[in-house]
């Protein structure tokens, strides 16, 4: 497989300062325990419901292979009513034994199998920003029906307000498709959708593509904001993006 942002590896050592890393919880495919020692592995959406509902900071290392959205209907995150500064990461590429870490984003993948969305991303009310960070991973064939984000949907929640911060590093986003319904519900950001400030860098949008706006990314608005997001897209690469119509759809790359 190829990996357009080059590969090597990290080694750590897996004795880590308690106070940095009491919350470190180790993921792999087939994971069914509780995911807080390397021997009892989470499955990854019992990792991002614990994350969520826990108040430390949290890092999820994703064991490479691939992470099927289907069998969970999408893979989700809700972080309600955060009071203070709270983090989320999933790191991606960790080998067996969560000794060593693959940058190649090809070697862990979230698949959405073209029938659902891969991750959604949710801040639903508080005062605090929730951050999340995705680093070397990919999330390919998402797809919603009526929705947008069909790859990744960062959003904040349209009753509660809420406030999130996304950061994206060395991933791969590929053949995520958002098709609206009747009477033009949904259909954008066939990659991500994004409310909230949000920060992407070394990551390629492969393929992917939207009914309306935003074939490989949409940044867009929840009210009582009136302002599109603050962005920042970094030492990326677009390629075969699109929007598929009808009407007057734009950005195949970016919309804002």
């Amino acid at each position: 497989s190829r990996n357009r942002l080059g590969s090597f590896a990290i080694i750590i050592g897996l004795v880590f300062c308690p106070s940095l890393w009491a919350a470190n919880i180790y993921v792999s495919p087939s994971g069914t325990g509780d995911g807080l020692s390397t021997p009892n592995h989470a499955s990854l959406q019992f990792a991002l419901g614990y994350a969520s509902i826990t108040a430390e900071d949290h890092t999820l290392f994703l064991e490479q292979g691939i992470y099927s959205a289907t069998a969970v209907g999408g893979f989700a995150a809700t972080v309600v009513n955060n009071t203070t500064v709270k983090s989320i990461t999933l790191s991606g590429g960790w080998t067996a034994g969560y000794i060593t870490q693959s940058t190649d984003p090809e070697t862990t993948k979230l698949d959405g199998g073209t029938t659902t969305r891969v991750l959604d991303l949710l801040a639903d009310g508080g005062t605090a920003p929730v951050n999340f960070h995705l680093e070397y991973m990919t999330i390919e064939n998402g797809y919603t029906l009526g929705g947008s984000g069909a790859g990744i949907q960062s959003d904040i929640s349209t009753t509660n307000g809420g406030a999130l911060n996304l950061y994206i590093n060395g991933c791969l986003i590929r053949n995520n498709a958002s098709r609206w319904t009747t009477g033009n519900v949904g259909g954008h950001g066939g990659g991500l959708w994004a409310t909230g400030y949000v920060e992407v860098s070394n990551t390629t949008f492969e393929s992917n593509s939207s009914q309306y706006h935003g074939g490989g990314i949409i940044f867009t608005y929840r009210s009582p904001n009136t302002a599109t997001t603050v962005a920042k897209v970094d030492n990326c690469i677009f390629l075969n993006n699109y929007n598929v119509g009808p009407g007057a759809p734009n950005g195949s790359a970016i919309a804002n």
